[in-house]
């Protein structure tokens, strides 16, 4: 993007302040652990079940260089361990567990653990073969009974030099509630 091709609408006068452009080194290895919020119900936002395509998809595209594991997360839901469940507790490359993630659509329930995931996904980065470390979590709604807080799970991420990137489906959790994570530890929000 140039800064031309920046809009705001809206009551109000916008004005960019600073504007710069970031590249990113796509090449070399990296860890990443995917977590994906399996709380409450995805009906109402993903009747398709696009969610899993789309991270499908995602996984494997990556590069043969990466390591990565995904899992799943809610608390008192229909997931076998809490809060967290992967489908090995090994990193791969390249991703070999469609079978799983496409069983998930059937599995959503319970309560949503964001910084509980968090927490457990650090402790398998620590432990990761490659850096760069990256977490990725994808949540459609707010914490709601977490053991471990914002700031330790911050805290942990910045120890362990690992980026938080958080993606939001729906409108909950509001931006607000996650950008800590992502602003304090290099990460990206969607």
């Amino acid at each position: 993007l140039s800064e031309d091709e920046i809009s705001g609408e809206g009551q109000g006068t916008f004005e960019i302040l600073d504007f710069g452009r970031a590249n990113y080194n796509l090449s070399g290895g990296s860890s990443t652990v995917l977590l994906i919020d399996q709380s409450g119900s995805y009906l109402e936002i993903d009747p398709y079940n696009n969610r899993t395509k789309a991270l499908n998809k995602f996984l494997e595209d990556f590069g043969s260089d990466n390591y990565l594991i995904a899992g799943a997360f809610s608390k008192s839901g229909k997931l076998t361990t809490q809060p967290v469940e992967y489908p090995t507790n090994e990193f791969s490359t390249p991703w070999v567990h469609q079978k799983y993630l496409f069983e998930l659509a059937g599995r959503t329930g319970g309560t949503n653990v964001l910084y509980d995931a968090i927490d457990e996904g650090l402790d398998k980065l620590i432990l990761a073969p490659r850096y760069p470390r990256h977490l990725v979590a994808m949540v459609h709604a707010s914490d709601a009974g977490s053991t471990a807080t914002l700031s330790s799970v911050i805290a942990k991420a910045i120890q362990y030099q690992v980026k938080i990137h958080i993606i939001v489906f729906g409108s909950e959790p509001a931006g607000s509630e996650v950008w800590e994570l992502v602003d304090k530890t290099n990460g990206m929000l969607a």
